[in-house]
């Protein structure tokens, strides 16, 4: 609240600002105190009756404000302006990684360093796009990892990029140990929302995190692999499993392409379209 109140007082007035919030409170009076001049049919050109319906009508202009200007205001301060700059970069980097891939692509230039680079970026982009989506704490650690069968074998999941450098990388896992492959296996996002309560978790020792989403990387009707979001929050996705997967399909529909037809797949029966 503090540095919302600095930035407000350290931003330079202009004329054109200044009239646009005078007009603005002057609607809000007119509109809010305007019909109980006329309610109480008292002189329009009088002080004495504006000031009057003023004492009946004020908590209504100081609801109004409040519902018009709110929203606005917790979208443009939900993040600190060191975190917008990130998100702002992260954006361009994905753009980049993007223009990246489609070189690569063109010349058929697929090795390993050249897409991690591109799905790093990538997944950068859609951790913050989703952390801002679902109005997650701005300390609040979110991360996504991309998972596939580059080991030759869908029984073993790698974890091939993540978008947290203090994450490892080249681990692999049992596929059927992972909310990756349920996600893959169903056809659908799967969430588990508190791991302390599911068995797989219960051998692998303490975590950072406490909740898990997945979904999978398809196209033409089989799956490359996942991409997997935990939180360190319990709960941070009940209930927004369709959110969850608006937000981040355009990020899969560029990381299932860093995927050559020939890489290792599995049928799935996942359709982005189809989401409620």
């Amino acid at each position: 609240m503090t540095a919302m109140i600095r930035r407000r007082l350290t931003k330079p007035l202009t004329p054109i600002s200044i009239i646009a919030a005078l007009a603005t409170v002057l609607c809000f009076v007119v509109v809010g105190i305007w019909p109980v001049v006329r309610a109480q049919q008292k002189p329009i050109l009088a002080w004495e009756s504006w000031e009057a319906a003023l004492e009946l009508s004020w908590m209504a202009v100081l609801a109004a404000a409040y519902l018009k200007f709110s929203e606005r205001i917790r979208l443009r301060h939900r993040y600190s302006r060191d975190k917008r700059r990130q998100l702002i970069l992260r954006k361009l980097a994905a753009s980049r990684a993007i223009v990246e891939l489609h070189d690569n692509l063109a010349v058929k230039k697929t090795s390993t360093q050249d897409m991690r680079r591109v799905r790093e970026a990538l997944l950068e982009c859609a951790t913050i796009s989703l952390q801002e989506q679902l109005a997650l704490p701005e300390g609040e650690k979110l991360v996504a990892t991309l998972l596939d069968f580059s080991s030759g074998d869908v029984g073993t999941m790698s974890v091939v990029a993540r978008s947290s450098r203090a994450r490892p990388v080249d681990v692999q896992y049992p596929s059927d140990r992972l909310v990756a492959w349920d996600a893959i296996r169903n056809g659908a996002i799967a969430i588990v929302d508190d791991i302390r309560d599911d068995g797989r978790w219960q051998a692998m020792g303490e975590r950072s995190y406490r909740t898990v989403c997945a979904i999978p990387l398809t196209r033409a009707g089989k799956a490359y692999g996942a991409l997997s979001m935990d939180s360190e929050m319990a709960f941070a996705f009940y209930g927004r499993s369709a959110d969850i997967a608006i937000q981040v399909e355009p990020y899969l529909a560029v990381l299932v392409l860093t995927y050559p037809d020939e890489s290792v797949s599995t049928e799935c029966k996942y359709d982005p379209t189809h989401i409620r």
